[in-house]
């Protein structure tokens, strides 16, 4: 159990760290970290109650994803299409 449970922390913590890798507003932010604890609640919470690996990761990565959806950065979006942009072009995509 231990194990798992240390699995589910750190696909949380990668989750929250990706989140925080742009600016946004001061309210946007602690509503989504406020939303992102209670992913983790959750989701440690499946794991104590016998939930395998896959379906807690299942269950963060969705959460994340719905939370991107409402709550959008959109200085991140941009950061992330232009970098796509950029490995598109060195590899000789249009």
């Amino acid at each position: 159990m231990a194990k798992k449970l240390k699995n589910i922390r750190c696909i949380v913590v990668e989750v929250t760290v990706l989140s925080n890798s742009t600016p946004m507003k001061a309210e946007e932010r602690l509503k989504k970290v406020e939303a992102l604890e209670k992913i983790k609640e959750r989701a440690l919470s499946m794991a104590d109650q016998g939930a395998d690996a896959l379906e807690v990761r299942n269950f963060v990565q969705e959460g994340a994803k719905e939370l991107a959806f409402a709550l959008p950065d959109v200085d991140a979006f941009k950061k992330a299409a232009e970098a796509a942009k950029l490995f598109k072009t060195s590899v000789g995509e249009k």
